[in-house]
């Protein structure tokens, strides 16, 4: 009995193929989220230094208003960290209600901060618990932050843009 060989891809239809996979990745996280005011709430969760509970780094909650216009309203710019000179999202997924990244930020003295991001989210909320590891010595730092995040009608004067957006 003779084993039939598996068909290999033309360099042509190879390439062909990874275009239509990278299109079909840059469209991840585009689905509808309302346009208009959201309250965004950030706030500390926890933080260890080699399994041990760091007390001093507890904070009090940050929450702002943030007007996101309806070209921006998208679940990819709402939840995913701005792009910024010193941090970079390599890794997501935002699909169906469930998102997932991982990025590098560029920190001082500390070296490089690994972050990861797990949550859920719908039209008109989100909620994302994000993990932010710092090669401190004389252990690294592991700090969890809570992000969430709901629609609450429309602009108003004072809010604040959406990060790369002009009102």
């Amino acid at each position: 009995m003779r084993i039939p060989r598996r068909p290999r891809l033309s360099p042509p239809r190879a390439a062909a193929a990874l275009a239509a996979a990278a299109l079909l990745l840059a469209g991840a996280g585009d689905e509808a989220m309302r346009p208009g005011a959201w309250e965004r709430r950030t706030e500390f969760v926890s933080a260890t230094q080699g399994g041990k509970p760091v007390p001093e780094a507890a904070s009090e909650p940050d929450v702002r208003r943030r007007c996101v216009p309806p070209d921006a309203a998208n679940a990819a710019r709402l939840i995913l960290p701005p792009p910024n000179a010193d941090c970079a999202i390599v890794d997501s997924q935002i699909a169906g209600g469930a998102v997932r990244f991982s990025g590098r930020c560029n920190a001082d003295e500390a070296g490089p901060l690994i972050l990861s991001g797990t949550g859920t989210y719908d039209a008109g909320s989100y909620a994302v618990d994000i993990v932010t590891e710092s090669p401190a010595e004389p252990a690294p730092v592991i700090v969890t932050m809570r992000v969430t995040a709901r629609h609450v009608g429309e602009c108003a004067p004072g809010d604040e843009p959406l990060a790369g957006t002009r009102q």
